[in-house]
């Protein structure tokens, strides 16, 4: 499980560097996966913004040609699914304290090395399954990402079209016919995958765990600034009825149930 939910975190981050677009998936008229059901209104083009998307199409096709995502998560997701690969956070630290009879803690400070021999003995295909687990998620994010970008390039060009007037689309489109310019579009979206970006990310592992404490102190303080919910008995006989009719039993019902649940 803590391998899965490392390999989502990694997808997170591959995902937000990419910039993923929700509303893309929405457009996609057959989901394959209910549970990522997107819903996002789109406010319509006016007649003048239609008007610029042939301008806005160019722009697009130089910042954002076919195959861009493709690169992005090349350059973006290989790096960051390799590091946790070989991450030691990928050891079962749980299993191997209940098997050793010890505390967590004393297993997860053991070292890389003697945790590299232990697993050796009792997952000695560790490794190759989380190597190969891992290529099969970096394949499966960049089937993902040719199947959306369409519809994403589709949205970059309603969005320019919609956001920039004729004459910045016209002088866009120039710049980017100079060598500079043309440089400058090539490169805009993919300098977010760059190392030297992508090397920043280590500070925001250290600077979670330290805000980590804080934010849950001042969200248990906040919690206690507003009343539970309340319990059946609390509830006037009048919203006791309303609640039952809204939950489609009798009230009679929903005291019983109340109170074998103690709620």
């Amino acid at each position: 499980m803590k391998t899965c939910r490392n390999m989502l975190t990694a997808l997170a981050g591959a995902a937000m560097i990419a910039w993923m677009p929700a509303a893309a998936c929405a457009q996609d008229n057959e989901p394959e996966i209910e549970m990522f059901d997107f819903d996002f209104e789109v406010e319509p083009l006016t007649a003048e913004q239609e008007q610029r998307v042939p301008a806005a199409e160019q722009v697009v096709d130089r910042i954002f040609p076919a195959g861009t995502y493709a690169r992005l998560m090349d350059e973006s997701m290989g790096p960051v699914m390799e590091a946790i690969s070989g991450s030691v956070s990928q050891v079962p630290v749980g299993a191997l304290a209940a098997m050793g009879g010890v505390e967590n803690e004393r297993v997860a400070q053991m070292g890389d090395a003697r945790l590299a021999d232990i697993m050796a003995i009792v997952d000695p295909t560790y490794q190759e399954r989380n190597d190969a687990i891992m290529q099969l998620v970096v394949e499966m994010i960049g089937d993902l990402m040719d199947r959306i970008e369409p519809a994403y390039r589709q949205g970059l060009v309603r969005a320019y079209a919609s956001r920039f007037s004729q004459d910045e689309l016209a002088e866009l489109n120039s710049f980017f016919a100079t060598p500079v310019g043309a440089h400058y579009a090539a490169e805009s979206m993919l300098i977010f995958a760059d190392p030297q970006v992508m090397g920043a990310m280590n500070e925001m592992g250290p600077a979670m765990n330290a805000m980590m404490p804080r934010m849950i102190e001042r969200m248990a303080a906040m919690q206690e600034q507003y009343p539970p919910m309340r319990s059946f008995e609390e509830l006037s006989r009048t919203e006791q009825q309303k609640l039952a009719d809204l939950l489609g039993v009798t009230r009679e019902q929903l005291e019983a149930n109340a109170g074998e649940t103690g709620e």
